[in-house]
């Protein structure tokens, strides 16, 4: 079991690096694995304060970060609903990028805006 956790984590970890490739231009988006997203846990409203808070942001600031409205971060905070999909495997990257890692991921988020 512990194999194939391993396995969907690195799965993961390259589909967020694809995203942040064509979040960045340097590739199309027609090669993302969007199947491994089914397992992924959401974050708790707790951990999305914490990668909020770990990028020194306001909701407000976290929310044009992600291209979201403001009251989709309030209520992930508020525990009124909990981010799927895409958004699930984004936070859960940003959750284990440390340093150099969260900074490009910034950057690469950065890059057209």
């Amino acid at each position: 079991m512990a194999k194939d956790m391993k396995a969907k984590h690195h799965g993961l970890n390259k589909d967020l690096a694809e995203f942040l490739a064509v979040r960045g231009g340097q590739k199309d988006g027609f090669g993302v694995h969007f199947e491994r997203w089914n397992f992924i846990t959401p974050p708790s409203r707790d951990e999305v304060v914490g990668i909020r808070k770990s990028l020194n942001m306001s909701q407000s600031e976290f929310a044009r970060f992600l291209f979201m409205a403001t009251n989709t971060i309030q209520s992930w905070e508020q525990g009124k609903r909990r981010p799927d999909g895409a958004s699930a495997v984004l936070l859960r990257g940003l959750a284990g990028a440390k340093g150099k890692q969260m900074k490009a991921a910034v950057d690469a988020l950065h890059l057209s805006a």
